[in-house]
């Protein structure tokens, strides 16, 4: 019983997290449906769907103790430290992407305003969403647990930042118009266009160089 009340509990956690985080990314196209203060609006879904999010992530954390079934509880048959070192592999660029995305975007990124300005620079000259690297924290997580059931919770919250990222999209180019048509054409919504460059990884050295840094080296 408690172990489908948690599961209930993460698909409707994961599903309110995805509504309410649409929501917050459609402050044009909500103004356009004459609705008053939208981007205020916009930023109480977004506060409320880090919220959802965050509780997704404990039922889904949950679902390890709290398997439907026992036979989805096994570990996987590699050693734990392997997954431990896939899980590092995948958190550390992922989660270093994110904060840098976070930076570079400011307080665009938790209370979107109506005067901001189309973000170009920084990670942003290279990639339109690297904050969409949070999706890859739930494999990791899973992989740092070692359990193949939340490695396959986690596969539908790629999918959700996809549709995610994709509602952010439509409502940036209702926003910004052609400036941001000419700059979807120059850059991936992923990774780089065009020919490989990875100088946009030089943020993410810079990140994990600074996890080794001593407090008597600085």
């Amino acid at each position: 019983m408690l172990e489908a009340l948690n599961f209930i509990c993460f698909i409707a956690a994961s599903a309110t997290a995805t509504i309410l985080y649409v929501k917050s990314v459609s402050p044009a196209q909500l103004e356009r449906q004459k609705i008053k203060d939208t981007y205020q609006r916009c930023a109480s879904y977004r506060m409320w769907s880090m919220i959802a999010m965050v509780l997704a992530l404990v039922f889904f954390i949950l679902c390890r103790s709290l398997p439907l079934s026992n036979a989805l509880a096994a570990p996987f048959q590699w050693p734990r430290w392997l997954s431990f070192v896939f899980s590092l592999l995948l958190t550390i660029p992922s989660l270093s992407l994110m904060i840098t995305g976070l930076q570079d975007l400011g307080s665009e990124s938790y209370t979107p305003e109506k005067k901001n300005k189309l973000k170009t620079r920084g990670i942003y000259r290279r990639i339109r969403h690297p904050q969409a690297y949070e999706a890859l924290l739930w494999p990791s997580i899973a992989l740092g647990l070692h359990s193949p059931l939340l490695l396959a919770l986690s596969v539908p919250w790629l999918l959700l930042e996809i549709i995610m990222v994709m509602a952010e999209e439509t409502d940036l180019i209702v926003r910004f118009g052609e400036p941001y048509l000419k700059y979807r054409d120059k850059t991936g919504m992923f990774f780089p266009k065009g020919k490989l460059d990875l100088s946009f990884l030089e943020t993410v050295k810079e990140y994990i160089d600074g996890l080794f840094i001593s407090s008597d080296d600085e």
